[in-house]
């Protein structure tokens, strides 16, 4: 190895690092040598301490470091899904889209979606780790994004409103409840013309108890103790009216309810509402009977009071 002999720091000369003479014993090599973990840096013959960074300075640098990172990878919350799709979707007839829904700015929902995909295309937000630093462009994305999401927002109003334009024409419930066999043989004739009408009535009338609770809003108590589901013991029963039947069935049905379940929930309806007039009648009778006890009481009394009033 080669000895290194160092010359004295002229003054005016790099004032600002202070220099370290080298000891004969110590090796170089390159332009840096090293010492204790200890870096210095060769200028000319002279060698100058570098300038290490201090732990407060590290960690200033690291978590500068790791929020650049963060931004970079910043997920936005209007970052939209280029895979969307609508799936499943039910819509009625009468709410298809017509050159008059475009004067309210109805369309379909499909067409939401597909407007979404292309401003997303048009105004993507995935810019790279240098645009990234330029907030103004961000913001102005943003900005785009919001008025897109206010038009979109528009037009779920406008099929909001249509949607209960359109509930104004539900039939109103004032052939119900049934209160007359000729009646339920009119109602069942309806209900074949219309099912979709009636199983939605049945759904509000019946809602939200139900139909084991509410099969009294569909059927007077009067009428309900002539029937059974069935039509056992020589009683009308609610099967035989298949339309009616069927349309209570679709206004309670959801998913895993089987017909099976509706027939159970039907023959325990009709025995609750009998248990509530059978209750009804055995208080009434009660009641009767105390009245009754109470007035016998209260004759024997005034006859004892009469006989005290002759005896003296």
């Amino acid at each position: 190895m080669q000895k290194i002999k160092l010359r004295k720091r002229q003054k005016g000369h790099h004032s600002h690092r202070k220099p370290l003479r080298a000891k004969p014993s110590e090796t170089w090599v390159s332009n840096r040598i090293t010492l204790s973990n200890i870096s210095f840096q060769k200028e000319g013959n002279v060698y100058f301490k570098s300038q290490s960074m201090s732990g407060r300075g590290r960690n200033a640098r690291r978590s500068a470091e790791k929020a650049k990172k963060e931004f970079i990878g910043f997920d936005d919350p209007l970052g939209i899904d280029m895979n969307i799709s609508v799936k499943d979707e039910v819509i009625c007839p009468d709410m298809l889209p017509t050159p008059d829904d475009d004067i309210f700015g109805m369309v379909d929902s499909q067409d939401l979606v597909d407007e979404q995909q292309k401003m997303q295309r048009l105004y993507p937000m995935d810019m790279g780790p240098n645009e990234h630093h330029n907030f103004n462009d961000r913001l102005s994305s943003l900005e785009r994004k919001v008025d897109f999401l206010l038009n979109i927002n528009t037009k779920i109003l406008a099929r909001v409103d249509k949607i209960c334009e359109n509930m104004k024409s539900v039939t109103k419930p004032n052939d119900f409840p049934v209160k007359h066999k000729e009646a339920l043989e009119a109602i069942d004739l309806k209900i074949a013309n219309d099912m979709e009408k009636y199983t939605e009535l049945f759904k509000n009338l019946l809602s939200p108890s139900g139909i084991v609770k509410n099969i009294g809003r569909i059927i007077d108590q009067k009428l309900l103790m002539e029937m059974n589901y069935g039509g056992h013991s020589s009683k009308a029963g609610l099967s035989s009216y298949i339309n009616l039947n069927t349309a209570l069935y679709e206004s309670q049905r959801t998913e895993g309810y089987t017909f099976d379940d509706y027939r159970k929930d039907a023959r325990m309806a009709f025995q609750k509402a009998k248990n509530r007039v059978y209750k009804a009648v055995s208080e009434a009778r009660k009641l009767k009977r105390l009245n009754g006890e109470i007035a016998e009481s209260n004759n024997q009394d005034n006859d004892t009071n009469e006989c005290k009033e002759k005896m003296e």
